[in-house]
This record gives structure tokens, sequence and C-alpha cells, in this order.
């Protein structure tokens, strides 16, 4: 099972099984990688000024492939930072410290996330890059979902749309529709 555990998205029931273990700020920020398929280097790195709430898209700037590209903000993914934004405005007001980061090094969850899955009981084999997972799970889900393979490729930030087909599983109920 060559790289399947490092590269296969993770099942929806093992998803909501660790989201269950986790505390509620971190639950969002699994939310944020799981609709949005950022890296964990490109949230780290998010901007206030690149999350556009009218147009509900958030701009990721350098990316590893350095190619800027903006991706859509399902309604969870609003919300959580419409939120984060109200509670971000409180703190700079009360203490004038002004990072003008989303989460900054509170976006690094893999360590939470792992034992969130040890306390799921999530396989130890199954518990590899779980933060990373999260990303090839989105692109398994807008797959599912109907998306065209080329706007996945998009969203994703690859260059190489042999990448994505790597990142995005094809089920075998999709095969059969």
């Amino acid at each position: 099972v060559k790289a399947a555990n490092s590269l296969c998205p993770t099942p929806r029931d093992e998803i909501d099984r660790i989201f269950n273990e986790l505390p509620t700020r971190h639950r969002c920020i699994a939310t944020l990688y799981l609709h949005t398929a950022v890296r964990r280097g490109e949230l780290m790195k998010l901007l206030w000024s690149d999350v556009d709430f009218e147009a509900r898209t958030v701009a990721v700037r350098a990316p590893k492939n350095e190619d800027d590209r903006t991706v859509p903000m399902s309604l969870e993914v609003f919300d959580i930072l419409q939120a984060h934004r109200r509670e971000w405005d409180t703190n700079r007001r009360k203490t004038k410290v002004v990072d003008a980061r989303v989460y900054g090094e509170g976006a690094d969850i893999r360590q939470v996330l792992n034992r969130a899955a040890i306390r799921a009981g999530i396989d130890e084999g199954r518990r590899h890059r779980l933060q990373h997972r999260l990303r090839d799970t989105c692109a398994t889900t807008l797959l599912d979902a109907g998306v065209a393979l080329d706007r996945v490729q998009v969203i994703l930030g690859h260059r190489d749309i042999g990448m994505t087909r790597r990142y995005a599983e094809t089920r075998p109920e999709a095969l059969r529709e």
C-alpha cells in the first residue's frame, strides 16, 4: 500500500470522529483546511487583507509553486472567518497589538490533530500527515460533487494536473455513475 496512507483522503467517518475530539478553535482551523485545500504554510501566512468577505474568497499569496491563487469560501468557512475576525478585532482593540495574520503559527495543528485521532481511536497507520490529508480529502470531495478536475487543480494550486490526480481519489461509487 505504497503511499496510500499519506495520499489517500481521510474517510468522512474518520474526519467526524477526529473533529468530535477537537476543541472548537482547532475544529474551525481544521475546517478551513478541509474546505479550502490550503497548505499549512499558506494558512499560517494568510493575512486579513487576503480575505475578501464581499467576494467570499481567500487569496493565497506566495504559495509553494509561487503562483498566487484565489479560493472560494464555503458558507462554513465564511462563518468561521467572520467570527474569527470579530474576535481578532476585539483583541486588537484591547491589546493594541496588531498581527495582520489570520491565524499565524496557530494554524499549525498537526500535533492537535494527531492527539485527537488517538482519542478517536484512529489506527496509527491512518494518523500519518492528517493535516495535509484534509487537503487531499477536499480535492476528492470536490470531484465527488462534480467539480471538473482542472478547477480542482486551480483550487489546490497545482501547475500540473497529474499532481491533482494523485491527490484526488476516484471512488468506486463515482465510477458506477
